[in-house]
């Protein structure tokens, strides 16, 4: 299946990804793991976008789908490439 890029614009998409699309081999690991408590708060408005977003890179720079675009990272998926909504995080 051809990767397709598709923008990520919220939360929620992000979400979807990280609780839907994530690749089968790591949706066990402690980063994606990690990664859905605060997908979740941030989506029921207990969380912040930002702990979110960090949690998400960190979960894809694991599993090395993270790819830098020119303003903010993309993650490439089976069937689509997907855009986190905010700018990279400085190491």
């Amino acid at each position: 299946m051809e990767p397709v890029q598709r923008q990520i614009a919220d939360v929620g998409e992000a979400a979807l990804v990280l609780l839907y699309k994530w690749p089968e081999a790591d949706v066990t690991s402690r980063p994606h793991l990690t990664a859905r408590k605060p997908a979740l708060a941030a989506l029921e408005g207990k969380g912040t976008h930002e702990a979110f977003r960090a949690a998400f890179i960190k979960a894809a720079d694991r599993v090395e789908i993270l790819a830098p675009g020119p303003d903010r990272p993309s993650v490439t998926l089976p069937g689509h490439v997907a855009r986190p909504w905010a700018r990279r995080l400085k190491r």
